[in-house]
């Protein structure tokens, strides 16, 4: 199972960002399907996740979600581990949000 977070941009690496929401968990297919997953949207290592940081002046935790992240687990056939952004292009925060109501995916608990 792939799992869907929602993060915020931070403004420097030291910062704390808000604590997300757990992760919603779906299946590869639909996350290539719903999501558009794509290898080439790798960014980090299932050892390092990432933090994305963006120039500006209000905390994260003043903000809306910025980013749509995939986390593939380890032993997914034909996929590298780790953690994959969406561009914004293909699918926004509140798109993503929205899917997950639509189809009544529960979040991982």
């Amino acid at each position: 199972m792939v799992k869907v977070w929602l993060t915020k941009a931070l403004r420097h690496e030291e910062e704390k960002g808000a604590t997300p929401l757990p992760p919603f968990e779906i299946s590869l297919e639909r996350a290539i399907e719903k999501f558009h997953l794509a290898q080439e949207h790798w960014i980090a290592s299932i050892n390092h996740p990432p933090r994305l940081v963006q120039e500006r002046i209000l905390p994260a935790k003043f903000l809306d979600y910025s980013y749509v992240i995939l986390e593939v687990p380890k032993n997914t056939q034909n996929w590298k581990a780790g953690f994959y952004r969406i561009p914004e292009n293909m699918l926004t925060p509140t798109e993503a949000i929205e899917l997950m109501t639509q189809e009544g995916w529960q979040q991982d608990k």
